[in-house]
């Protein structure tokens, strides 16, 4: 095994000993990590739309990040509620992502 690939499963590790006991949850963020972090992807987009389902989605990404490679964007369509978009402002400042 490689250096790399040793730091790699140390990296994981240390994450998933500060990740939640529930199995699926544990499942998704070894899955994410893995994905994210694998070389072929140079960047990720990540479309954010403020809502719940989405907010839960940035988290995950935006923790298991660990070379800053996702790109957040909002698709503003002009019908988006003003409390929507003062969501994603304090997402924005929250994440440190713009």
């Amino acid at each position: 095994m490689s250096n790399k690939e040793i730091q790699k499963i140390n990296d994981l590790e240390a994450f998933l000993s500060n990740c939640s006991a529930n199995k699926t949850i544990k499942a998704s963020f070894v899955k994410a990590y893995d994905i994210i972090n694998n070389s072929k992807y140079k960047k990720v987009l990540c479309s954010v739309s403020g809502g719940a389902d989405s907010d839960v989605m940035l988290d995950l990404l935006w923790r298991v990040d660990k070379n800053n490679k996702i790109e957040y964007v909002f698709f503003d369509t002009g019908i988006e509620y003003q409390a929507t978009k003062d969501h994603l402002t304090l997402l924005e400042q929250k994440y440190g992502i713009s």
